[in-house]
């Protein structure tokens, strides 16, 4: 039986990485118990799911998520020594595949599980795979009472072993002669036979990977050869011999003038179009451009998109002229990938990308029933209908309106962009409108504390003041909305002094590790909230904004299952002054309850007063303090 008085160590992240197996072990079955224990070790059974029996993914609007690198912590078994310093429910682990040349996360070469993050000492006791401590971790995490999700990545590195083993699911163009300006679309009728052709010569100069003569070179992308298969052919076993002759094949059809084109993000990101090749320490790339391009459209050259569906002569997506391969193997794969880990929900990358729509075309179906994202979720709920998908979006209006998007991808949850907000009236006027958004659509947003993007050196700003980070995770905690807080927030120093203190930048391979921060009174702070959150999170709450003036926001958490009042939230955000007195007006708290103070971030309970609602004034409130009342 779980033991119910202690489900998380109050120790900092550091600490506990550092743990070894046999403490890490014995600490895991001092809170679940050693028989839990036993049955999560054993791999060849997945634990179930602490939401397996849910009957829709409904359970996720009211999660707390954890966002865990797994190049940060160290290895995947980390992520479990990690995951019992806190008591949030969820964690969303960041991709886990095998990265392209420049080490990025998100510059995947294939679907196979990392090597980088194996635990050596997990090895020497039978769990010699990362296949194998994968499993191990998401059983702990699931006996621990975590839910787990993946980062699902709808594209690739730019000349990743997919591109070439699955030609036809990518946007490819082929180079005149001199490289000097485009000679075929990709979806030109030629271009990926020629394509073909050119990797089946590579075959034949080059032979198979294990040195061996391949002749049926007209059955090779033919339904004989499996996708296994065809990697192996062409790529080999071990991660140095496929590196090597994917970067050889790589240079061969680039030097026949074939690219793949990078992915665009935010408007306009239509048409893509080469531009040049350029030279850069003795490497060559190719070089695109988006006509017209706005101030927030980019391009990311070192990852090439999926050809979900059929380019115009424009350069602009076909909504009603789908690729089925492209829908059919992304979707087996991420079901295929959701069932043999028994993950609960996945992260949907750069969700916020209207591919299917263009921001130039008079077609702009803010209905659009075909996305993506929504087949792949009915797809995986078939077998698994608690399954919940999250969406990395940030509700702006692009092609068609931001919301009606979500909706059409069938989203749960959505990250959004409180975040990258300053604690001050566009603050309140967010949380706000997110409880409003989630009263009014099947999605809710969340509150996101610090993500792995916003963890940079230019957003010092958002988080460096006293209290600034204290506030922005009670929000996230009591507001009954889904929340997101990324790795080492617990102890981030208020200005961080070097990269390495900078999740951010471990998306990509660094030389030096991550360092956490030693700020003792942000994690001492956010315990406390912790420690608060944890003895009340089982109720499923609803919340009731009170009308106040200035910078004050106060919201009330109602049981939505006893349908009672039960506790009043109150932050001081008004910078005018040192102290302030609130009224509550119009509050739908009881007249004859009082307000009994059970939390403060400035001050002890004990020492501030009980208020009686016949005259609901909160007097002398600092600011920067948040304060908890019970309503009894």
């Amino acid at each position: 039986m779980k033991n119910k008085q202690k489900t998380y160590y109050e120790i900092s992240t550091k600490d506990a990485l550092n743990w070894s197996i046999k403490k890490t072990f014995n600490n895991i079955s001092n809170l679940i118990g050693k028989i839990e224990f036993q049955k999560a070790c054993d791999i060849s059974q997945n634990y179930t799911s602490p939401v397996a029996n849910k009957t829709n993914s409904n359970w996720i609007k009211q999660s707390k998520i954890i966002g865990i690198n797994p190049r940060i912590v160290g290895s995947y078994f980390n992520i479990v020594k990690y995951a019992i310093t806190f008591p949030e429910d969820a964690i969303h682990i960041m991709p886990i595949w095998e990265v392209g040349c420049n080490g990025s996360l998100y510059s995947r070469t294939n679907w196979k599980l990392s090597e980088e993050w194996i635990d050596k000492d997990l090895i020497k006791l039978g769990y010699d795979t990362a296949e194998k401590q994968l499993k191990l971790t998401i059983n702990l995490l699931h006996a621990l009472g975590k839910k787990v999700g993946f980062d699902a990545v709808p594209h690739t590195d730019k000349f990743a072993e997919e591109v070439f083993v699955e030609p036809e699911l990518f946007e490819w163009i082929r180079l005149n002669e001199t490289k000097t300006n485009t000679l075929q679309y990709n979806d030109n009728n030629d271009i990926y036979p020629e394509l073909k052709s050119t990797i089946l010569d590579f075959l034949k100069e080059n032979k198979s990977a294990n040195k061996k003569t391949f002749t049926e070179y007209e059955s090779f992308y033919s339904k004989k050869y499996t996708h296994e298969r065809r990697t192996k052919i062409l790529f080999g076993k071990d991660l140095e011999q496929r590196t090597s002759r994917r970067i050889q094949l790589m240079n061969y059809v680039r030097d026949k003038g074939f690219e793949t084109i990078p992915v665009g993000e935010h408007i306009p990101n239509r048409p893509i179009l080469f531009k040049e090749i350029i030279s850069n320490n003795g490497e060559e790339y190719a070089d695109f451009y988006i006509p017209h391009q706005s101030t927030y459209a980019k391009l990311f050259n070192s990852i090439t998109p999926y050809r979900w569906y059929k380019i115009d002569n424009n350069g602009y997506p076909v909504i009603t002229e789908p690729i089925q391969l492209t829908f059919e193997y992304f979707i087996k794969t991420v079901s295929n990938i959701q069932k043999t880990y028994n993950f609960d929900f996945l992260r949907a990358d750069m969700a916020h990308n209207q591919i299917s729509h263009s921001h130039s075309s008079s077609e702009k179906d803010c209905n659009f029933s075909n996305e993506m994202w929504k087949l792949l979720k009915e797809n995986i709920q078939k077998k698994a209908p608690y399954f919940a998908t999250f969406a990395e979006s940030f509700l702006s209006t692009y092609y068609i309106d931001g919301c009606s998007d979500m909706v059409n991808k069938n989203f749960d949850i959505v990250l959004g962009n409180i975040n990258f907000t300053y604690l001050n009236q566009e603050f309140i006027s967010c949380a706000k409108k997110y409880v409003e958004l989630s009263e009014n659509y099947p999605f809710s947003p969340c509150i996101a504390t610090i993500t792995n993007d916003s963890d940079q050196k230019s957003n010092d700003d958002l988080y460096q003041s006293p209290y600034a980070n204290e506030i922005r995770y009670f929000t996230s905690l009591f507001l009954g909305l889904p929340s997101y807080a990324g790795i080492g927030f617990e102890t981030r120093n208020l200005i961080p002094q070097k990269n390495n203190e900078y999740s951010y930048n471990y998306n990509n391979s660094q030389k030096e590790a991550y360092k956490f921060g030693t700020n003792k009174k942000l994690f001492k702070n956010i315990n406390k909230m912790r420690k608060l959150y944890n003895k009340i999170k089982s109720t499923n709450f609803k919340q009731i904004f009170l009308d106040t003036e200035g910078h004050i926001l106060a919201w009330v958490l109602k049981d939505n299952s006893t349908k009672q009042q039960k506790y009043l939230c109150v932050i001081n955000l008004d910078f005018t002054k040192d102290k302030t007195n609130i009224q509550l007006k119009d509050t739908p708290i009881v007249e004859n309850n009082y307000l009994k103070p059970i939390f403060s971030l400035k001050k002890y309970p004990i020492f501030l007063k009980k208020i009686q609602l016949t005259k609901p004034i909160i007097t002398d409130f600092e600011f920067c303090d948040a304060r908890i009342y019970e309503i009894k």
